[in-house]
């Protein structure tokens, strides 16, 4: 989050990215040949630093979050898909509230970065809100009813296996996480919403498939 701020400290990482991006992702003692994986990063996510610094600041987010959550996760997810004897369910979450963990992550600053990593947490369990937020900040309407949706969808799958939300009426049904790459989005902005969707970052997905099968691992 400091490179949003700090132009000088964003140049000075992607002057370095070749030595910063294996460390700073964390692969480069888990490849065999981490060049390999420094231009295919850059190439594919950063159009080889020729983009603007938007651009480059954003996409930078998504080679965080991709080579060290999503992608690893994603594959977990399809090799349990061939041998799993129980459905499994997967979520993208897009609702944006009124406390974030981007003002954490960005030392207090209220610039609105969307949906970070963690946000769903803030619906499911108690967090002190002046950490998420400035103090004369509140809950909104639609806040405290995405805490009864999200604590409704975890609690019926520990209880019943299957996730579910009565304040849709019944109408809206998490589908398992089939082929299909589909998965639930919750939220749509500051819109309480619920879609069922297929092909979960697809390209992005692809992308990193790839990457996995020409990499020897160490």
């Amino acid at each position: 989050m400091p490179f949003y701020s700090d132009s000088d400290l964003a140049r000075k990482f992607f002057d370095s990215i070749d030595s910063t991006l294996p460390f700073s992702m964390e692969y480069d003692d888990k490849v065999q040949f981490k060049e390999y994986w420094t231009s295919a990063l850059k190439k594919y996510y950063l159009n080889d630093l020729t983009a603007s610094k938007d651009v480059l600041l954003r996409n930078l987010t998504h080679i965080v979050g991709d080579i060290v959550i999503t992608c690893p996760m994603h594959t977990a997810l399809q090799q349990h898909l061939a041998v799993a004897k129980r459905p499994q369910y997967l979520y993208r979450f897009e609702y944006e509230g009124t406390f974030k963990f981007s003002y954490l992550y960005a030392g207090h600053r209220v610039n609105n970065y969307g949906v970070a990593h963690g946000d769903e947490l803030l619906y499911l369990f108690p967090a002190r809100s002046s950490y998420f937020g400035p103090p004369e900040y509140k809950k909104n309407e639609n806040d405290w009813k995405m805490v009864d949706m999200m604590v409704e969808l975890w609690t019926s799958f520990a209880t019943t296996g299957t996730p579910s939300a009565s304040m849709f009426n019944g109408t809206k049904i998490w589908e398992p996480f089939s082929s299909r790459n589909n998965y639930l989005q919750i939220g749509n902005g500051g819109q309480l919403t619920l879609e069922n969707k297929s092909g979960f970052l697809t390209a992005r997905m692809q992308f990193c498939k790839e990457l996995y099968a020409n990499t020897t691992w160490v």
